[in-house]
């Protein structure tokens, strides 16, 4: 009788463990006959868009599958989970996402949370858009109930279904030019907004990324900014490698986009940079004629001189004071770490003068640090701590500090896909982020950075379209 019993219970677990996987491992069906419709099928790739389901059943469950393929052949997806309301409909903006990439309200999360997918040829792929000319495409598609991973996707084979809907996201506004610029030294692109302007004009650079990412710049552009895509090395005739720096190069951009016709150049230029660019950026306000850097914006940029630099006669290299180690994990991925340990007075750290350039002198440049706690590529929080310091004992009048707990080292336009690792001269780096964090700092630090940098080349608030 007990054995019996035992059989009975021990037949009842195994069907109901077999039940559970059964229903974990269910084909989720696609629902071809879900509306998904969008305010906008064709938007600027930091503009948010209204995305609404309609033609569910009451309380259905759905996974939303967002798809891209970048002209590289890159691939990124994101998945979220939701729960139509009582008429089957659901409203990003308005409905929560119950797990996937993200929870919560976030009417762009399925964009902003666009990872590289299982399905790329590469691991770690940045999303990036080389040739900003061609709008890239997210296809939606819906699926019933909750699809656990994009690799259950990818098995279920579910993406070769016709999208619900596609959507257009651009970085160039119609009408909006792009010139090749190969005049003196200069390497460059320039895109120029629609109409005569004149506009104020802005020199975008990149980081440890060889040529330029017009990507930027031509949103910029979209935005009422001349902008100058400057490559500094590693594509044309320019240096394949960076190991030094002619500031005098920096200087004759900022002169040719100054001095265009169609740039307002009264008050100077601004610079917007990442990482490496950033501390060329401060190099070049330090030392080149007051009146042609207006304003400086550097985003998770490097203060302390690192590298070799020259302008004219005078010279610079890497401060002994400055401390770097290089650690590769189980995975092959890098991490840099560094300090700044030069000798304490009175047991308070301060930053020598030989060990910066001294851009806080100048105080009719304005200057603005975007700084995230969580960059693990330059250690952006170490290198406030010893800024704010200086900004502080020099007085500068006009310097804003934006600091985002959680956020990794590249920072972009608002709603752009995050990634953690990232390659630089063919070596995958940790940079540090983490969702939703980092993406809401994208969200704040954009159009603080457009703001800034036209009111203080303009002289006035920037106008809002």
């Amino acid at each position: 009788m007990l054995a019996r019993r035992s059989r009975y219970l021990t037949r009842q677990v195994l069907n109901s463990c077999l039940l559970v996987r059964s229903i974990r491992n269910a084909s989720h069906g696609y629902i071809g006959t879900a509306n998904v419709s969008v305010d906008k099928k064709t938007s600027l790739a930091d503009e948010a868009v209204s995305v609404s389901i309609s033609g569910l059943e009451a309380f259905q469950k759905i996974t939303l599958h967002a798809f891209s393929r970048l002209q590289s052949g890159s691939i990124f997806e994101s998945f979220s989970h939701y729960i139509a309301d009582e008429s089957g409909c659901i409203i990003l903006n308005q409905h929560p996402s119950h797990g996937g990439n993200f929870e919560g309200i976030d009417g762009m999360g399925p964009i902003s949370h666009l990872v590289s997918s299982p399905l790329s040829k590469r691991k770690y792929e940045r999303f990036m858009i080389k040739e900003p000319k061609t709008p890239f495409t997210v296809d939606f598609r819906t699926y019933d109930n909750f699809c656990h991973s994009l690799e259950s996707i990818a098995d279920q084979g579910l993406a070769k279904n016709p999208p619900n809907l596609s959507i257009e996201r651009t970085y160039m506004s119609p009408n909006v030019q792009e010139i090749s610029i190969w005049e003196g030294r200069v390497r460059a692109t320039l895109y120029l907004p629609e109409g005569n302007g004149p506009f104020p004009g802005v020199i975008s650079m990149s980081g440890g990324f060889p040529g330029a990412m017009k990507f930027k710049a031509a949103l910029l552009a979209s935005r009422g900014f001349a902008a100058l895509a400057l490559k500094y090395f590693g594509e044309d005739d320019l240096p394949k490698v960076y190991t030094s720096g002619d500031i005098g190069y920096i200087e004759e951009a900022c002169t040719l986009l100054q001095s265009h016709p169609k740039v307002d150049g009264r008050n100077g230029v601004g610079i917007i940079a990442n990482c490496f660019g950033g501390l060329i950026g401060l190099a070049t306000a330090s030392v080149v004629p007051e009146n042609l850097v207006r304003c400086v914006t550097t985003i998770n940029g490097w203060p302390f001189i690192l590298e070799k630099f020259r302008y004219g006669d005078e010279k610079w290299s890497t401060s002994r004071n400055f401390k770097k180690t290089v650690n590769v994990d189980k995975d092959g991925l890098i991490q840099w770490y560094f300090d700044y340990k030069p000798a304490a007075k009175e047991g308070i750290i301060d930053i020598h003068d030989s060990d910066i350039f001294h851009f806080y002198r100048r105080r009719n440049t304005s200057y603005m640090f975007v700084v995230a706690e969580d960059d693990t590529y330059v250690s952006s929080e170490l290198a406030l701590k010893h800024l704010r310091r200086k900004l502080e004992q020099s007085g500068h009048p006009d310097c804003e500090i934006l600091f985002y707990p959680k956020a990794g080292h590249l920072i972009e336009h608002s709603y752009h896909p995050h990634t953690d690792v990232a390659w630089t001269l063919g070596e995958p780096h940790k940079v540090g982020g983490v969702q939703p964090h980092h993406a809401k700092a994208q969200q704040d630090s954009w159009p603080k950075i457009l703001d800034f940098t036209y009111e203080r080349l303009v002289g006035r608030p920037r106008p809002r379209h």
